[in-house]
Order: C-alpha cells, then sequence, then structure tokens
C-alpha cells in the first residue's frame, strides 16, 4: 500500500509534471458542477467557470451507506479553478478495502484547501495544478501511471521540483519508527490486509 501527502504547491501529471491546460473549446459531456455535491454512483462532472466553495466540492458518499457501490468520478475542470476556504477537502474519494472508488481529475487548478484532492482507491491527475493547499494530494490507493520507484519527482507550481519518497506502510525496512509503538501493530496488520487482498497494493 502507498500513501502520499504532497504538502505544497503542486502542477501533477502524466509523470508527475505538466502545464494546465486551456478551457477546453469543445461541448462538455456529463452534468455540470456545483458545491456540495455527494456522489453515489458514476459520473462525469465538468466546470464551465471558476467555482469558489464554503464546504467541499465533490465527495463521495460514506462506504457503510446501504447500497453504495464503488463508484467511478470523472472531474473535468476545463481549465477552471476550484477555489476553497482555506479549509476542507476540495474533492474526496473515500471507499471502503472492498468498495475502492477511482478517480480522474483533468485540466485545472484547486486552491486555497487543507487539502484539496483525498482518493482511496484508483487515482488520476492530468495537467492539474494544485496550490496554497496545505496539502495538495493524498492518495491511499493507486496512482496511474505508478511513478517509478526511485526517482520520481513533483513539480511545484514555480517550477522547482521536490523528490517523492515511498514509505512502505508497515514500516519495514525503515531506520526510524513511522508511527509511535503502541500503534505499529494495528498498522503491520493493516498493511497485511492490503497485501491479501490486493487493494491499496
Amino acid at each position: 500500500m502507498k500513501v502520499v501527502k504532497a504538502i505544497m504547491g503542486l502542477v501533477v501529471g502524466l509523470a508527475c509534471s505538466a502545464v494546465p491546460a486551456s478551457p477546453a473549446t469543445a461541448a462538455p459531456t456529463g452534468t455540470p458542477m456545483s458545491c456540495g455535491m455527494v456522489v453515489r454512483e458514476d459520473v462525469t462532472l465538468y466546470l464551465t467557470k471558476d467555482l469558489h466553495c464554503a464546504t467541499f466540492v465533490v465527495a463521495t458518499a460514506s462506504p457503510y451507506e446501504e447500497g453504495t457501490t464503488a463508484v467511478h468520478i470523472v472531474l473535468n475542470l476545463r481549465g477552471h479553478t476550484l477555489f476553497g476556504p482555506g479549509s476542507g477537502r476540495g474533492v474526496s474519494a473515500i471507499g471502503s478495502t472492498f468498495k475502492p472508488p477511482t478517480l480522474e481529475v483533468n485540466d485545472g487548478r484547486l486552491t486555497g484547501w487543507d487539502e484539496a484532492i483525498s482518493g482511496d482507491g484508483l487515482t488520476r491527475l492530468r495537467n492539474v495544478v494544485l496550490s496554497r493547499n496545505r496539502i495538495g494530494f493524498g492518495c491511499d490507493g493507486r496512482l496511474d501511471p505508478a511513478p517509478p520507484a526511485a526517482g520520481a519527482t513533483l513539480t511545484e507550481n514555480d517550477g522547482t521540483t521536490v523528490p517523492v519518497v515511498w514509505r512502505s506502510i508497515s514500516g519495514a525496512g525503515e531506520t526510524l519508527p513511522l508511527y509511535p509503538s503502541a500503534a505499529e501493530p494495528w498498522v503491520i496488520n493493516l498493511a497485511s490486509v492490503a497485501d491479501e487482498t490486493g487493494v491499496g497494493a
């Protein structure tokens, strides 16, 4: 299981480095995006202009809610920006071990969030700028395409690059402990379940 926490402003794309796209001129497909959308089924959402939200933009329903299934979410920002209030998660695709969502975010910017994007399942970001967020991108699932085991970088919105360092969730092979000693058995058990089910690997 891989965990990514990107703290500063980022430009994220196919190779973890891209230039934000200009607004699309073709007629969009799907449903216009608005603040506070809770997703319970597969959906494609798009922006027609910049959006300012006081709480969140898009979030999946609780995976424990009756009738909830693993959903596939596509967000086409079309060159626009999702502005946050300085707190909260902008886009949140949270599932469970057996119902991990998939999330695609394309062509735009998220700024002003505590955590701009959070994904629990397969997560794809293409031509997305994450700037002035406390955490730009949190991924507790898989990245597509998967970055290399060593030598991967993320590009800051000012053009500088920062290295990506993968840590095993179990802490195996680390010279310093990643967790308090009391929490270590619980974390190792969690990692073992993920390895057995293949989710989050």
